[in-house]
């Protein structure tokens, strides 16, 4: 043995602030009344980011994109 044991409980990479942030990544708001994650990247979202989010994947689908595709692609897709 090298003597040297590692913290199996230590963060890795950036640390979850999930639960515990106070405004939502997107705009800035408050997460008072809810949050969800985004369906595109890791970003925690406010209840009226989260709508638009969902009205945006509305319109990809209106315009024949499939939106299943593009979930976790980490970028907010343009609607052509």
């Amino acid at each position: 043995m090298c003597g040297h044991q590692e913290d199996l409980n230590a963060p890795v990479g950036k640390t979850d602030t999930f639960f515990t942030q106070s405004s939502c990544d997107r705009c800035g708001g408050t997460l008072e009344k809810g949050r969800t994650m985004s369906w595109f990247t890791q970003d925690c979202l406010c209840p009226d980011c989260h709508g638009k989010e969902r009205e945006l994947r509305a319109k990809l689908r209106a315009a024949g994109q499939d939106d299943a595709k593009l979930e976790g692609c980490g970028y907010l897709p343009l609607v052509e």
